[in-house]
């Protein structure tokens, strides 16, 4: 699971953290929680 924190759920604020989404998608397992969030 994969959870994004953004200051608002506008494409222009998760934009910014989609190198992060993937690069966690490339060692995700089962189970496993990453948080990603931006620099607000």
């Amino acid at each position: 699971m994969i959870v994004l924190r953004a200051s608002t759920n506008r494409l222009a604020d998760l934009a910014p953290l989609v190198p992060e989404i993937l690069a966690a998608l490339v060692s995700l397992r089962p189970g496993q929680v990453v948080v990603v969030e931006s620099g607000r």
